[in-house]
């Protein structure tokens, strides 16, 4: 990967979305304003790092590993012990609108 010239820094979310509470289902993917702007730069064919904290648990894992498959830079990452993700639910309405939690 060749030396970023974009840093992108901020907090990537965890993100719950399609969410059926009776078969006790979601989908589970990652976003946030300097992620998505980091993917779609990355995507556009830009040199992209990401700048944030995560910790060593396994949705930390699994957002590292989306990361590389956009081929965002990871190097400027910190994944102490203690750190965990934010998460947040959009929940749609039978209109189609979106509410956030």
């Amino acid at each position: 990967m060749p030396t970023p010239s974009i840093a992108c820094v901020g907090e990537a979310m965890i993100e719950l979305s399609r969410i059926d509470f009776d078969a006790g289902q979601a989908a589970v993917g990652f976003a946030g304003d300097t992620f998505n702007t980091a993917a779609y730069l990355a995507r556009l064919g830009q040199s992209v790092a990401y700048m944030t904290m995560l910790g060593r648990d396994a949705f930390s894992d699994r957002m590292v590993s989306t990361f590389t498959t956009e081929r965002i830079d990871t190097a400027l990452i910190g994944r102490p012990e203690t750190r965990l993700r934010g998460l947040y639910s959009i929940e749609i309405d039978a209109t189609g609108e979106r509410s956030f939690r």
